[in-house]
């Protein structure tokens, strides 16, 4: 479903500093080397090992690998497919709702290695317009770079899907229409009957149901666009889409609006999920994996003008007792220079709750301005939900 419509603003949920300790792998997981590789149940029931299952996938020109967007293990899973699929051959593109349409260049630019993992953050926005904890989906993203393999930005920009949710359709400016893909179908009665149920379970959704399934029919022709577009102008390679469950599930949504493009062969793969058990051609029975606890600072931050500020704390926070205030300037985390947040939230990503950073800020103006650095303990995080 459309993450933008349900998820906190952006302004207190990029700003909340949400903290994590370095992208490692859970050992036994049996996913990327540790062990044996999980069976795969077939939509009809059928239990596979993983090489038959691998080799199904060959003739596959757009493999669908599902996730809930919390989920690590489901991260795993698509990064075992991933290698899977490359394996077969490095001819292979990785379609991801991640990253919006908009700032293609900057994946482009951070698989050919001209801007580092900070830069390409900053540029895509991704904690401002995605915001999920980044360590779920950065081996992801760092073996595509160290082999490579292009990325794909599939999701429509938020300022587009905002308006569709205030306005709909109907009341979009022409230029804001001629962003969008061409012809936006309606669901049909199934996928909508699921995206009903899906609208009543969060009654936070504003705008009414009309708009709710107008904003969901955006995303999906917009990703399936995206990838269509791509496979067109690269031939010999195939794509793996990274999308969320609710996009996908009984072939509904991009596989559907993907199909209407290009007449080519696709499957969906999805990591264990009760809720995908039948829904999916193949699901992946692996064992369920967590990223250890993440810290936070408890900073609200203003991260406009060029600078990252601080603005407020959150309850709780150790931050005023160690020192920072209000309206302090940061400049560094532990030396490390602070440009910008995607900075900030690098610097911190392989901290615990409990552990100490050193916080370099810049207070005041003009000729009284001072520059100090602090030692602040981190405090737990809340953990997302399913």
């Amino acid at each position: 479903m459309p993450k933008d419509s349900t998820r906190l603003p952006t302004l207190l949920a990029a700003l909340l500093l949400t903290l994590g300790l370095a992208a490692c792998l859970p050992s036994g997981n049996g996913l990327l080397g540790q062990g044996p590789m999980p069976p795969v149940l077939t939509r009809q029931g059928e239990q596979l090992p993983w090489p038959a299952f691998v080799a199904r996938l060959r003739p596959q020109r757009a493999v669908f690998v599902g996730e809930v967007h919390v989920r690590y293990d489901h991260h795993l899973v698509q990064l075992a497919v991933l290698k899977a699929l490359h394996g077969q051959d490095p001819a292979l593109a990785v379609g991801l709702e991640w990253f919006q349409r908009p700032y293609q260049q900057a994946l482009d630019d951070w698989v050919a290695g001209r801007i580092d993992e900070a830069e390409m953050l900053h540029r895509t926005q991704y904690f401002e317009r995605w915001r999920y904890d980044y360590r779920l989906v950065r081996p992801i993203l760092r073996w595509a770079r160290e082999r490579g393999v292009p990325l794909v930005a599939l999701r429509p920009a938020s300022e587009l899907s905002d308006a569709v949710s205030r306005h709909g359709l109907a009341g979009l400016s022409p230029a804001q229409r001629a962003r969008l893909p061409t012809e936006i179908h309606p669901a049909d009665p199934a996928y909508r009957a699921d995206l009903q149920a899906t609208f009543e379970h969060h009654a936070q959704n504003r705008g009414g149901l009309k708009r709710f399934l107008e904003v969901q029919r955006v995303w999906d022709e917009t990703m399936a666009e995206a990838a269509a577009d791509y496979l067109r102008r690269h031939p010999g390679r195939r794509m793996a889409l990274l999308i969320g469950f609710g996009h996908m599930a009984d072939g509904h949504g991009v596989p559907a609006d993907l199909k209407r493009h290009l007449a080519i062969p696709t499957t969906t793969v999805m990591g264990n999920a009760e809720r995908a058990r039948g829904r999916v051609d193949y699901l992946v029975l692996n064992r369920p994996a967590t990223l250890p606890p993440t810290g936070l600072l408890g900073a609200f931050l203003d991260t406009g003008d060029g600078q990252v500020a601080i603005s407020g704390f959150s309850p709780g926070s150790a931050a005023p007792k160690a020192g920072l205030r209000k309206g302090d300037r940061i400049l560094a985390i532990d030396d490390r220079p602070v440009r910008h947040f995607a900075d900030l939230k690098l610097a911190l990503l392989e901290r615990q709750p409990g552990e100490r950073v050193r916080v370099t800020v810049r207070r005041g103006e003009g000729t009284a301005a001072r520059t100090l650095t602090v030692a602040v303990p981190l405090v737990a995080a809340p953990r997302e939900e399913d």
